[in-house]
């Protein structure tokens, strides 16, 4: 497909980009009753920066998570820089077609991350 990329990638680079995703307060319930998803407010825009292997993602509400990210192949592991509110690890295959990054979360420390990592294609804005 032109235009799109996947696989066989080992610069952090190729992701570069701001993408966003907007999640409802009931898409966060379906995932399960965590304390971190039950506050009305966590639904909403979620802001996503890639930058050359560190990232930032930022909910509707603060605190924003940064952290680092890797890519092997088809495969992204973000890993949270554990001095911030966030916590965890996420390792997800990865595409990115039309603007769009699509992850397919395979592991990760919460099982709560598929839904807010990988339940909706990221658009890039930026």
């Amino acid at each position: 497909m032109p235009g799109s990329q996947r696989g066989g990638q080992t610069n952090a680079g190729v992701l570069n980009g701001i993408y966003r995703i907007t999640l409802t307060d009931p898409e966060l319930r379906a995932a399960g009753p965590p304390a971190a998803f039950s506050r009305p407010s966590f639904g909403g825009l979620i802001t996503l920066t890639l930058r050359n292997g560190t990232y930032r993602f930022r909910p509707r509400t603060p605190p924003a998570c940064i952290g680092t990210y890797a890519v092997d192949g088809d495969r992204v592991r973000f890993r949270v820089n554990p001095k911030t509110y966030c916590q965890g690890v996420v390792t997800a295959r990865w595409s990115l077609a039309a603007g769009r990054l699509h992850l397919h979360v395979i592991a990760s420390t919460n099982p709560y991350d598929q839904i807010v990592w990988g339940s909706k294609p990221w658009q890039r804005i930026g």
